[in-house]
């Protein structure tokens, strides 16, 4: 098995910086509240991803980033996973365990934007729609052993999702032993997503054969082998979706939805299409009038999720499935407010002009939770902004200005002055860490100089003063903490 680049032993010098531990005291005061709209850090973007990850381990529930695009968002997961303690130690419990779900194990997240823009038919990605519906549901159902840290964008949050009181119902678990009529959990797995098909290839499907289900759960990486005998499950065992051959038993599997939209609540959305006049496009009218059909039956298809705002009187957001111990960290609120004026005014001017050419109707709900209202549910919690961009600060912001972190050099093509500034820092008793895909290569030129270090791809424990540290990999930015350590 690969060894995944561990950077969690530099966590604890940040957890004792003061400009950290400030805002960690005021955000856990007894009696103080306050939210990303009324405390502000001036960290340095390079050094946010380490602190993220020291917010986890000091944090005591949930966490959520929420950035102004989604490859911002969807970058900044994969930063803070190598620095997390937390994730480590989680995907080293996964790998010892027999199940099938994964995220619920690795609890740095990341919640992507549809692929499409409000009001845009275009369907969405099978792993848009996955990842998605698995988080809603880990959240909905506490399904996490380490509280998560969620990424996420301005347009996800914005996006209407199906309540989290009708989520919930379609998550369960079944185990070896168990009583469950089949005929009865084949029209739930329908009701909640997942269409029926002849050989189970893809997450989200499911195949029946005699007392025998093939099931491929939105979460897991394998399909699973069920087997009953009367109406006792018998046997589970994982399988591969190519080969179809069987691999490992196991005792136990929660199922998840397979979408957030939920065909057992189609209905509601029949009253919103309306078939085009003989004499508009084809295509768009063959289109709509499937939709139509398959909204009427109560299954599944692609490109339902267009749907979600008609299916539910009153359509949630992520914040909607936050628990009450939850943080909110908004990276850089003034680009965050200004995509979502941009989000809005699209989904506008999109919603008129499908209205005038009949694709969707007049009264067709919105297709988006306007930017006031996301704000005002982010304000209702503890958090805190990151940035420089900071609006309001003459208000009752409350300014922490951070003087811990600073911009570490650049050493693009400068090799040997890497090398003399690295030799005479550590002869000053500074901490250097230097994380580079080269390090085999600098590994030599720093024995060449009398300074040995082996390269390693795991940094577990804090590095003792006067040290320099080779990590294989590659980090985003670097970053210099006061009092000796750069990275």
């Amino acid at each position: 098995m690969s060894v995944v680049l561990n950077l969690s032993g530099l966590l604890p010098p940040i957890r004792e910086a003061s400009g950290y531990r400030n805002i960690i005291k005021m955000l856990q005061s007894p009696g103080s509240s306050p939210s990303a709209f009324t405390l502000a850090w001036g960290l340095l973007k390079a050094a946010r991803a380490p602190v993220l990850a020291a917010l986890q381990t000091d944090w005591q529930g949930p966490i959520l980033v929420l950035t102004t695009q989604p490859e911002r968002a969807r970058s900044l997961q994969e930063e803070v996973a190598l620095w997390s303690d937390q994730s480590h130690r989680a995907l080293a419990e996964a790998s010892s365990s027999d199940s099938t779900g994964q995220l619920n194990r690795a609890p740095v997240w990341y919640f992507p934007a549809p692929d499409a823009l409000f009001y845009d038919r275009t369907p969405w990605d099978g792993e848009t729609i996955r990842r998605r519906v698995t988080v809603l549901s880990a959240l909905a159902d506490n399904d996490f052993v380490h509280p998560p840290l969620i990424f996420t964008s301005t347009w996800a949050v914005m996006t209407p999702t199906v309540p989290r009181s009708l989520l919930r119902p379609g998550i369960r678990t079944l185990r070896v032993g168990q009583t469950v009529r089949l005929s009865k959990l084949l029209e739930e797995l329908v009701a909640y997503a997942y269409e029926p098909v002849s050989v189970v290839e893809e997450p989200g499907t499911f195949s029946q054969r005699g007392g025998i289900l093939d099931i491929f759960p939105s979460d897991a990486p394998q399909p699973v082998r069920i087997e009953w005998f009367a109406d006792e499950i018998e046997s589970m065992r994982c399988f591969d979706p190519i080969t179809q051959r069987s691999s490992h038993k196991q005792e136990a599997m929660t199922l998840y939805p397979a979408s957030e939209a939920l065909p057992r609540y189609s209905q509601a959305a029949l009253p919103y299409v309306s078939p085009l006049p003989a004499d508009k496009d084809t295509f768009v009218k063959s289109r709509l009038q499937r939709d139509l059909e398959r909204l009427a039956r109560g299954e599944y298809f692609r490109g339902m999720e267009f749907y979600v705002p008609c299916l539910y009187p009153e359509p949630s957001t992520l914040l909607d499935y936050l628990p009450a111990n939850a943080l909110v960290v908004i990276d850089d609120l003034a680009a965050v407010e200004a995509a979502a004026q941009t989000l809005e005014t699209q989904a506008a001017d999109l919603k008129a002009e499908l209205s005038r050419e009949g694709q969707i109707t007049p009264d067709f709900p919105d297709a988006y939770h306007p930017w006031s209202k996301v704000r005002a549910a982010l304000a209702s919690r503890a958090g805190l902004q990151l940035g420089y961009d900071v609006q309001g600060r003459s208000g009752d912001l409350q300014w922490e200005e951070d003087t811990a972190f600073h911009i570490a050099p650049s050493y693009g093509g400068r090799i040997r002055q890497l090398i003399e500034d690295t030799v005479r820092l550590k002869a000053q008793g500074q901490i250097l860490v230097i994380v580079s895909r080269q390090a085999q290569r600098l590994s030599d030129l720093f024995t060449e100089e009398g300074e040995a270090a082996v390269p390693t791809v795991e940094l577990l424990d804090s590095p003792p003063p006067g040290s320099l540290t080779l990590v294989h990999g590659s980090a985003a930015e670097g970053w210099v903490l006061r009092k000796g350590m750069m990275q």
